[in-house]
């Protein structure tokens, strides 16, 4: 029956008074978390026109600011702050759960004893201030876990192919912020072996044997 209704009041418009109305009745209401929720993913994909965001920035225009924004833009960010925050990020693990290829590599390591650290943060001078290694074995040894998407594994993704990874990205953009941060990681002194996802799917026995040599090698 609901159904139906809301078929039958496809293009019929409202009129201004109901428009009024209506507003009048939602004003001051607060949002259930899955009715944000459901708006939330309704907005995902959804281009904007640039006649729509002109529309949002007019009646934004005037609009009063809450007291607890104003102090905020007040205090400011200054160099002391930003250093503060960046320490708290450091220190946050992302993300909080681990991908399928990340349990498998664990696995692999405490099935040789290795002792490891994850998302172990390493400060760099290159596209980011600090990168959080997925594996660190002390002293100086990273393992990335590469995913087939968010890495853009060149097997799959062509250079032009747009991929939604850090916003808009083509994979060849993804692939040499990619190389940048291992770069910075060997400037650093630190080892790294990059394990794609395909490798764990498809030869796990191969992989296995790289993991291991790679860890118990002298190669400092």
């Amino acid at each position: 029956m609901e159904k139906k209704l809301s078929l039958a009041k496809i293009g019929t418009k409202q009129s201004e008074e109901t428009k009024k109305k209506r507003s009048i009745s939602l004003s001051g209401r607060i949002r259930s978390i899955e009715e944000r929720r459901s708006i939330s993913q309704g907005q995902i994909g959804k281009i904007v026109s640039e006649q729509t965001r002109q529309l949002q920035r007019m009646r934004k225009l005037g609009t009063k600011q809450s007291e607890s924004h104003k102090i905020a833009k007040l205090r400011g960010w200054t160099p002391d702050k930003r250093h503060l925050a960046s320490e708290r990020r450091a220190k946050q693990k992302i993300p909080l759960f681990d991908t399928m290829p990340e349990k498998i590599t664990g696995d692999i390591l405490k099935k040789y004893k290795i002792k490891y650290t994850k998302h172990h943060p390493i400060k760099l001078e290159t596209v980011v201030k600090i990168h959080q290694a997925d594996f660190f074995m002390i002293p100086n040894k990273v393992i990335e876990i590469y995913g087939t998407y968010h890495h853009a594994d060149p097997t799959v993704y062509e250079d032009e192919k747009i991929l939604r990874v850090r916003g808009h990205h083509t994979a060849l953009k993804i692939r040499e912020f990619d190389s940048k941060i291992v770069k910075g990681m060997e400037e650093k002194g630190f080892n790294v072996l990059i394990i794609w996802q395909r490798e764990l799917e498809k030869n796990l026995a191969e992989t296995e044997k790289r993991i291991v040599n790679f860890i118990f090698s002298n190669k400092s």
